[in-house]
């Protein structure tokens, strides 16, 4: 349903790998309006059971949250940092001005 919607593929996750929660959180936030199209597509076909359809009204309301999307922007920006740091680690310096920089920029 996934690929038919346009969605592609979600990777899966490993609560001890960030680099996996890290690619989850990019794919939610670049296939946020295929995902939803999807779930509203299980919701409209007959062919899903019951679990299914309240599954998927449940993926749309979390998907449509105010507070979700506040979170997936905010964990998106903080992972392209954490990433850029994973790459560069043993330049301490470039390591020390992205994470002053990022600080600066962030919001509190």
């Amino acid at each position: 349903m996934l690929e038919r919607c346009g969605a592609g593929r979600l990777p899966s996750t490993a609560s001890t790998w960030w680099n996996f929660t890290s690619r989850a959180v990019c794919t939610v936030l670049s296939k946020h309006s295929q995902l939803l199209q999807t779930f509203e597509t299980i919701m409209d076909s007959p062919e899903f059971d019951d679990d299914t359809i309240t599954a998927s009204s449940g993926f749309i309301n979390t998907l449509k949250s105010s507070d979700f999307m506040f979170m997936l922007l905010s964990y998106n920006q903080v992972f392209c940092q954490i990433d850029i740091l994973q790459q560069k680690a043993s330049d301490v310096w470039f390591c020390k001005r992205i994470v002053i920089t990022f600080t600066q920029t962030t919001p509190t």
